[in-house]
C-alpha cells in the first residue's frame, strides 16, 4: 500500500495544545472516510513546543513530530550522511518536544521523530517507509596522526615562504585551498562565549568581536577555522562554531564525532602558529639563555614549587612573544611535544 504524508505546520510562539492537535486529527479522519488506496501518515511540524497532553496524544495516535531549530542556538550542523552520530542515545524526545530542551549541539536545523525513532528530514522518513536505507551512523572521521598534522602544517608554511617568528595567517588565507573563503571580522550581536564560526555553504568565516581585545585569541580562532578548511572538514560539516571552551579543549557539550573534528582543527592550528622545528629550536635558545638544564629527559616541570613556576613562566613568555600566541597555547604545544610536564601528564 502507498503512503500519503499529511503535514500540519504550527508557527506558534506558545505551546501547541490538545485542541490544535485534535483538529488536525479530525481533518485526517474526514479525509480517510473515503475509499483510500494508501496509508495516511500524519506529521505535525512545530517551531515552539507541544503541551504535554498534545505530546502524549500524538504518540498514541502515531503522529510524526518535526521540530524546527533556530540555527542561532546550534553549535554545529552536520552534512546529510553524518547526521546520525550518537543521536538516539543523546536526545530526549519529551524534553525536546514538550520542554523545548533542544541540545545546543543538534545535528541540523530540523529534526523528526516518528515510529519510535529519529529521522533528520521527511526524505529519510519516506525512505524508511518504503524500506530503503537511510541511517549512515557508521560514517567516521578520518584518522590523522599528530605527525600527519605537523607535516601538513610544514607543507602549508613552505607555500607561504615562512621562516621564523609570527606566522602571517593572511598569506594562508590567500592560498588556493582557502582563497574561496571570505573572512568577516568583528561580528557583533552574538553569544560572547563564541569566538568564531565557519559556514561551508556560504563559504565564510566569522570572527566575533569580544568585550576585550586579545590579538592572541583572535589569531588562534582564525587559525582554527582555517584549519577546518585545510582539513576538508566541509565533508562532514555544514556549519560549526568555536568557543572559549573549545580553544582549551575543555568543551563537554560536543559528541565524539564533533570532538574529533575540533581536536584536529585545534592541533593543526597549533602546528601552523608554532611550527614544530622552529618552535623547538626557539625553545632551546630560550632554555639555554635562561641557564636551565634538563632533569633526566624532562626539560620543564610545572608544580607547586615557586622556582619551577617562575622557570616555566619565563619560557612561556619568551615563546609567546616570539610566535605571537597566548601563553596557554604555548603551554599546550609544549605538553604535546613532550617538553613540559605537570600533574596532568602523569594522570593520563
Amino acid at each position: 500500500m502507498s503512503n500519503l504524508l499529511l503535514i500540519e505546520c504550527k508557527d506558534y510562539k506558545g505551546a501547541v495544545g490538545v485542541d490544535q492537535l485534535g483538529k488536525f486529527l479530525d481533518d485526517i479522519r474526514d479525509i480517510s472516510e473515503g475509499e483510500l488506496t494508501y496509508k495516511i501518515r500524519p506529521i505535525m511540524a512545530i517551531n515552539s513546543n507541544l503541551a504535554e497532553g498534545a505530546f502524549n496524544k500524538a504518540k498514541n495516535r502515531g503522529v510524526g513530530l518535526v521540530k524546527l531549530n533556530s540555527e542561532k542556538t546550534l553549535t554545529h550542523i552536520l552534512n546529510r550522511k553524518y547526521r546520525y552520530q550518537n543521536v538516539d542515545s543523546k536526545y530526549d524526545v519529551e524534553g525536546i518536544f514538550v520542554k523545548g530542551e533542544l541540545p545546543s549541539s543538534s545535528n541540523l536545523s530540523y529534526m523528526m521523530y516518528a515510529q519510535s525513532q529519529w529521522f533528520f528530514g521527511v526524505e529519510d522518513y519516506i525512505k524508511f517507509l518504503i524500506g530503503q536505507p537511510f541511517n549512515n551512523s557508521s560514517q567516521k572521521v578520518d584518522f590523522i596522526p599528530k605527525v600527519g598534522l605537523d607535516n601538513l602544517a610544514e607543507k602549508i608554511l613552505m607555500e607561504i615562504d615562512y621562516s621564523d617568528g609570527s606566522v602571517n595567517l593572511d598569506k594562508i588565507v590567500l592560498l588556493d585551498t582557502s582563497s574561496h573563503i571570505t573572512i568577516v571580522k568583528d561580528v557583533t550581536n552574538h553569544d560572547h562565549q563564541l569566538l568564531g564560526k565557519i559556514d561551508f555553504i556560504q563559504q565564510e568565516i566569522y570572527l566575533y568581536k569580544q568585550s576585550d581585545d586579545n590579538l592572541h585569541r583572535d589569531r588562534f580562532t582564525l587559525a582554527h577555522e582555517i584549519s577546518h578548511i585545510l582539513l576538508d572538514h566541509g565533508r562532514y560539516l555544514i556549519k560549526d562554531t568555536f568557543s572559549n571552551e573549545d580553544m582549551n579543549g575543555e568543551s563537554r557539550n560536543r559528541n565524539g564525532f564533533i570532538s574529533k573534528l575540533e581536536f584536529q582543527a585545534n592541533y593543526l592550528a597549533s602546528c601552523i602558529l608554532m611550527p614544530k622545528k622552529t618552535f623547538v629550536d626557539r625553545f632551546l635558545e630560550i632554555y639555554k639563555k635562561l641557564g636551565l638544564t634538563p632533569r633526566g629527559k624532562v626539560f620543564l616541570y610545572n608544580d607547586k614549587q615557586e622556582c619551577n613556576k617562575i622557570m616555566v613562566n619565563n619560557v612561556l613568555v619568551g615563546l609567546s612573544r616570539h610566535f605571537n600566541v597566548s601563553k596557554k597555547a604555548v603551554e599546550i604545544r609544549l605538553k604535546d611535544l613532550g617538553i613540559l610536564f605537570d600533574e596532568s601528564n602523569f594522570m593520563k
